[in-house]
């Protein structure tokens, strides 16, 4: 993905997120906003 436009970076973070915890895709389609914590670096996957 190209990281210069705000989709490439959107597509860069969901790749990275799939490959570096293991996240079924279905579970990352499922996330929402309130699953994230920028400040503590980490996503709540149910």
């Amino acid at each position: 993905p190209n990281s210069g436009t705000v989709l490439g970076l959107r597509d860069k973070a969901m790749l990275e997120l799939l490959y570096a915890s293991g996240m079924r895709i279905s579970e990352m389609l499922g996330l929402d906003t309130e699953h994230l914590n920028l400040e503590m670096g980490f996503v709540r996957c149910l």
